[in-house]
Parts: structure tokens; sequence; C-alpha cells
């Protein structure tokens, strides 16, 4: 069996689809050193294209991910965002379980 990016849901497929997707990425880095050298105006507009390029990106992401698996639209959207939302609740969950344990410790003094 030879590699194949064509084949459904392959792995390869996937990589070069986000490689082409975060392609756009790659041209903030100029805009942002050049807008380090200008004023606030400068600064704005690099903040205003680099949020636009990585909204472009996630779009991309996405057709990716619909294209690989021959997703629809929503399951694509929802294999790229579930475990990022998962993720996400669980760190959410540790923090409250660490600043549980602190409020307890403080409260009982150390003992």
């Amino acid at each position: 069996m030879s590699w194949n990016p064509r084949r459904r849901g392959s792995y390869g497929g996937l990589f070069a689809g986000f490689g082409f997707a975060y392609l756009p990425a790659v041209f903030t880095v100029p805009v942002t050193f050049m807008a380090l050298q200008l004023d606030s105006f400068g600064q704005g507009l690099s903040g205003m294209i680099g949020f636009g390029v990585a909204v472009w990106t996630i779009v991309l992401s996405v057709f990716a991910v619909q294209a690989n698996n021959n997703f629809s639209t929503g399951r694509a959207i929802a294999a790229l965002f579930i475990p990022l939302a998962v993720f996400f609740i669980l760190l959410l969950a540790f923090i409250a379980f660490v600043v549980v344990v602190i409020v307890i410790a403080v409260n009982e003094g150390f003992t």
C-alpha cells in the first residue's frame, strides 16, 4: 500500500491541508516587525491584519478537514473545535481545583 495524500482521511492529506492553511500566518511576522517601527496607527493596522489572517487560517483549516475526510462543514468545525473546548474545560476545572486547594490551605493555616 503506497502513500497517497488524496485518500479519504489520510494523515498525509491532512498534513498537506494544514500546511497550506497555515501558510498565510507566515506573512504576519514581517507585518508585525514593520508595525514595531510605526506609530499606533500602524500597530493597530498590524493587529487587524493579524486578526484577519487568523480568521482566514481557521477557515482554511475547516476546509482542509472537510476535504480530507469528506465531512460536512458543521462536522469539520466540530472536529476542529470540540477538542479545543474539552481542553479549555479541563483547564478551567484544574484552575478551580487549585484555587479551592489554596483557599482551604489559607483558611486552615497550613496545618
